[in-house]
């Protein structure tokens, strides 16, 4: 029940993934590299796809890593010998019209953090590529997370095209 019903994201694994994107793109600014990068032949459009590649690849090496974390913590203290039950047997399921099994939504819960996880990154490189700086790419994934944690409730979570409502994802599957 604890490891399938959160209503909250992980904040420590996107501090975290905040924290590694961020130097991505801000490292040539901060070490003055812009002018040197960009008239090399690997420099323009190789280098920006392979740093884009790699923000993806970080990210969901994080999100697997955390949800890996969370797997072995609630195998070992509760055991997770019931994983083929119907999600209806989780209170905060009780009234879904999907026909899955517990591990199945573990599945589909993981694989939604994945892609919230992925849109945090590609919006903090973004920022970071048009900023050209480093605390404010930070200070922009933090408050992406933050005010659309606290400001939209309920259905605006899953509605608007933002990392939040896929970083919760139960909602989805509850039908909200």
């Amino acid at each position: 029940n604890s490891l399938l019903s959160k209503s909250s994201p992980d904040f420590i694994m996107l501090i975290v993934l905040v924290l590694m994107i961020t130097p991505v793109f801000c490292m040539d600014t901060d070490a003055q590299m812009l002018g040197i990068l960009s008239c090399c032949e690997n420099g323009r459009k190789k280098l920006c796809i392979s740093k884009i590649l790699t923000g993806i690849i970080l990210s969901i090496t994080v999100s697997v890593l955390f949800f890996c974390e969370e797997i072995i913590y609630y195998s070992l203290k509760y055991g997770l010998h019931n994983s083929s039950f119907p999600i209806q047997s989780i209170s905060q399921y009780e009234d879904s019209s999907y026909k899955l099994s517990l591990c199945q939504l573990s599945a589909i819960t993981s694989g939604n953090i994945i892609v919230g996880c992925v849109m945090l990154s590609l919006i903090v490189m973004a920022v970071s590529v048009i900023s050209e700086d480093t605390l404010s790419a930070s200070f922009t994934g933090a408050a992406v997370i933050l005010l659309s944690y606290f400001l939209f409730d309920g259905l605006d979570k899953y509605k608007l095209p933002l990392p939040m409502g896929f970083l919760i994802s139960t909602g989805y599957l509850q039908g909200i």
